[in-house]
């Protein structure tokens, strides 16, 4: 019975010795660091943030396709005879990314008219017809200027990975050196330990000798664990927040990379190359600016669309009055300065 519980005992012990080698060796791996990366790093986020609002840029520039409906009301009270109240508008309809600004705008801004001891709304409504293109090209812009983040945001997420891996495979190599070194050193120093025993045998200079292998062995040892130090400071800096037991057991990495031919290295670049494709993307973008200005002229007008419906009344009790109006506006550009024959150039 005894010899039965001795058995058991020994392997519980066993079991737990075998639990707490794994839970020792268990360290963050490298799809861990990578979400990591992708997640806390500086440069990364900046990337996201931009290309979240190129994103917005570009659903705020196709809105100039719709019309836009525009709700005011007021009241007024006191000696004047009658209160013009201009209404507030963040709006805007200049041009993206350095295009032309569209002549006539998709946002009503007309003043309401109160008049004394009364009230006063006002729903109007805009819309162009023709904007001599300028809508399309300016969204087309928006576009082609978030396909350029999107692709910045990638060549970024690649560079940054590259260092990742780049940082792996030197604390990989820092730490297989390491442990010869430390292998080295081990039997250096029980060598020493079995000269100084015979020194009178060997004589001095064969133990001076052996001295001297041996300090310069811990030396490297030393300058070793310098870089090994340094690399791992790096690797925080790449991806903030990683623990520092994380750091002293990030995983070995090995890359096996076989070198493709010239020909293969010739079509990749000029597919996955991003800096000719953003060059292509620019190239677009005033291409459809110049095909835009190509309609200014000073017989091509834009033509847009505008009604509004308003209602009034007195705080006396009189009957409110209302009234309706709905207008086509032409604009010409008969001259503007060169501007348009500039752009056109």
């Amino acid at each position: 019975m005894k010899l039965h519980q001795r058995i058991n005992m020994k392997i519980k012990l066993c079991i737990l010795l075998c639990a707490a080698c794994l839970g020792e060796s268990h360290g963050i791996t490298l799809s861990e660091i990578e979400a990591q990366l992708q997640d806390k790093n500086a440069d990364l986020k900046l990337s996201e943030y931009k290309l979240g609002f190129d994103r917005e840029q570009v659903t705020g520039t196709k809105a100039l396709n719709f019309p836009s409906l525009t709700l005011n009301a007021g009241l007024s009270t006191g000696k004047d005879q009658e209160s013009t109240v201009s209404p507030y508008s963040s709006s805007s309809s200049t041009g993206v990314g350095g295009g032309p600004d569209l002549t006539g705008s998709t946002t009503s801004s007309n003043a309401v008219v109160v008049e004394r001891d009364s009230w006063s709304s006002d729903l109007s409504m805009s819309y162009v017809l023709f904007s001599r293109f300028n809508i399309s090209a300016n969204v087309n812009s928006a576009k082609n200027t978030l396909r350029a983040s999107e692709l910045s945001h990638n060549a970024a997420a690649i560079e940054k990975r590259a260092q990742l891996y780049q940082l792996l495979l030197e604390i990989s190599a820092l730490r297989e050196m390491q442990g010869s070194l430390e292998r080295a050193s081990q039997v250096m120093g029980r060598v020493r330990e079995q000269r100084q025993k015979s020194q009178n045998l060997y004589g001095k200079g064969e133990q001076l000798q052996l001295d001297t292998k041996y300090y310069e062995l811990e030396y490297q040892k030393a300058r070793l664990g310098g870089g090994l130090i340094m690399a791992r400071e790096a690797l925080k800096d790449l991806v903030p927040g990683l623990k520092s037991e994380a750091l002293e057991k990030t995983p070995t990495i090995k890359i096996n990379y076989e070198l493709p031919t010239l020909e293969k290295i010739q079509d990749r670049y000029q597919r996955d190359n991003y800096e000719i494709e953003n060059m292509n993307l620019t190239i677009d973008t005033y291409r459809g600016y110049r095909e835009s200005t190509s309609w200014e002229r000073p017989w091509v007008p834009s033509v847009m669309l505008s009604s509004s419906y308003s209602k009034s009344g007195g705080f006396d009790g009189d009957d409110p009055s209302n009234d309706y109006r709905a207008s086509i506006i032409f604009s010409f550009n008969v001259f503007d300065g060169f501007q348009t024959a500039a752009r056109r150039a």
